[in-house]
């Protein structure tokens, strides 16, 4: 797909007398400005083709939050933009993550490649910026992970990134804070909409630690039975990947649920962590 903008200014000069010339008045032929952006190769067009995640990694957190964590930005090669959706700060929280999307113009790929490059992304494997874990606790690690256009990874990621003005980061710190925020400029860009997931994770805890004060339980939503969720990564939580009208019936049940949402299947009062997959995402892996 050919997304290169040209941008065309002609400029006419009309003489007064005798109509419309091809001549300035002064015999000087009139001319043309063209501007040309160029988009960077890895951006195909293919819509699952990952090109940049920016994702949040470590730190204390509850099992809940940790296999449910949403990468904070997505690039893919057809210059959508992905991130989490704004949600009400209170608790419990809705069981499931909106996800918001922008289609970013080719004047916006171009800047993006600018500050991957200004990262030093392409040149290295992963290098991992710990320098404030001593004087910092229980933060999380940035990380930022760029495919090359052969579909390598290059990570580069700070610790407690921007948790502590008065030590200044390195260089290639500094970039990373900048490439987050440029993305978080594009976000705020008018001409953004929901994501319309038609994949869903859900992992099966059977033994909630949820606040009865917030704890409602509903029926059991789900076609599939407890005994059909398969044991999962480091936490060993049941976990299984829902597709097409299965995921659109669980989301609609899902939207009368909460974080404290307990589920009763024969008696016993299940906890379930539920997350949209993002394109090409395999699911299931915390």
């Amino acid at each position: 797909m050919n997304r290169t903008i040209i941008f065309i200014a002609a400029f006419a000069l009309v003489a007064a007398a005798c109509g419309a010339s091809d001549n300035a008045g002064d015999g000087t032929s009139t001319t043309q400005a063209t501007t040309t952006t160029t988009l960077p190769g890895v951006f195909t067009g293919e819509p699952e083709r990952l090109v940049l995640q920016i994702t949040d990694e470590g730190g204390f957190a509850p099992i809940e939050l940790i296999v449910n964590r949403l990468p904070r930005l997505s690039v893919y090669a057809d210059g959508t933009l992905l991130a989490p959706g704004p949600v009400p700060e209170i608790y419990p929280g809705p069981i499931l993550m909106p996800l918001q999307s922008v289609l970013l113009s080719d004047a916006d790929l171009v800047s993006l490649m600018k500050a991957i490059e200004a990262v030093g992304l392409p040149g290295i494997d992963r290098v991992i910026d710990d320098t404030l874990t001593s004087r910092v606790a229980d933060a999380t690690t940035t990380i930022a992970t760029y495919f090359d256009a052969d579909g390598a990874e290059h990570a580069y990621g700070a610790y407690a990134l921007g948790l502590m003005d008065d030590e200044p980061p390195s260089e290639a710190t500094t970039k990373l804070g900048a490439l987050v925020e440029l993305l978080g400029g594009f976000l705020a860009s008018p001409g953004g909409s929901s994501f319309e997931a038609d994949r869903i994770q859900v992992w099966i805890n059977e033994n909630p630690d949820v606040d009865p004060e917030f704890t409602q339980t509903l029926a059991w939503p789900l076609d599939i039975v407890p005994g059909d969720f398969e044991p999962e990564g480091d936490f060993r939580l049941g976990c299984h990947v829902l597709a097409g009208d299965a995921a659109e019936e669980a989301i609609a049940a899902f939207n009368a649920a909460n974080q404290a949402t307990l589920w009763d299947y024969e008696g016993i009062e299940y906890q379930l962590i539920v997350r949209v997959l993002l394109p090409g995402e395999p699911g299931c892996i915390p």
